[in-house]
């Protein structure tokens, strides 16, 4: 899939989900982004980091390094610490 095909895709998804809005919800939205993605044959990681001053958890979707569903400014915090 070229990354235009997972933009376009993830661009499906982040609409439909601002239709709940619900905030801090980033394991079950990643989840689902990760879900979505792969019943579409598209080959991608549910990545989970943390950063430790302030301790912080936060979780993303990844097909190779291009970030879906989230910012590079937003998990560049982050250390990967698990990549399902």
């Amino acid at each position: 899939m070229t990354p235009g095909q997972a933009a376009a895709r993830t661009a499906l998804f982040v609409r439909a989900r601002q239709l709940v809005p619900a905030r801090d919800t980033c394991l079950p939205d990643s989840m689902a982004l990760l879900h979505f993605l792969r019943s579409r044959n598209m080959a991608c990681r549910l990545v989970l980091g943390v950063r430790l001053d302030p301790f912080e958890a936060h979780c993303w979707v990844q097909d190779h390094d291009m970030i879906l569903g989230d910012t590079h400014e937003r998990v560049a915090c982050f250390t990967p610490i698990l990549q399902l």
